[in-house]
């Protein structure tokens, strides 16, 4: 049996938005270890998606939000440098919405977390797909 019938996983992202700043973390675990990105992961058995979502969130930041909108589905995929082998397929189902409750802490995965201006994004080193993200959030919610 190849790897390829693990492949694709399901993950989700929150994009959240709080008084004109977007929500981001920085990854602490290869293979994106030190790259910003949008909280979130993977996807429970059972678990309906924006539930898998929220309690990403919360697991990762401490944050509570109303992630009422679709933005898109990422697709996350790589290759090994030899072979061209598949190493990571995900498609991301990335939400979005306003923040409701918790103060933001690096938690989980997470070893920074911080509330930046869609003017700040460029200055950060994101993970594929991200930044993209958050400007198609951005057009969807008022912020």
């Amino acid at each position: 049996m190849s790897d390829l019938q693990y492949f694709p996983k399901l993950g989700v992202s929150a994009c959240v938005w709080r008084e004109g700043r977007v929500l981001v973390i920085q990854r602490g675990k290869p293979p994106v270890a030190g790259m910003w990105s949008l909280p979130g992961g993977h996807v429970e058995p059972g678990e309906r998606l924006r539930e898998a979502a929220a309690r990403e969130l919360l697991e990762e930041t401490g944050v509570c939000a109303d992630l009422d909108l679709l933005v898109d589905v990422v697709d996350v995929i790589r290759r090994d440098a030899t072979s061209g082998a598949i190493t990571v397929h995900y498609a991301v189902v990335c939400f979005t919405g306003h923040w409701h409750s918790g103060e933001a802490v690096a938690a989980s995965d997470a070893v920074a977390v911080r509330w930046a201006f869609p003017e700040e994004l460029e200055a950060l080193d994101f993970t594929p797909g991200t930044r993209e993200a958050i400007m198609r959030a951005r057009g969807m919610v008022p912020v």
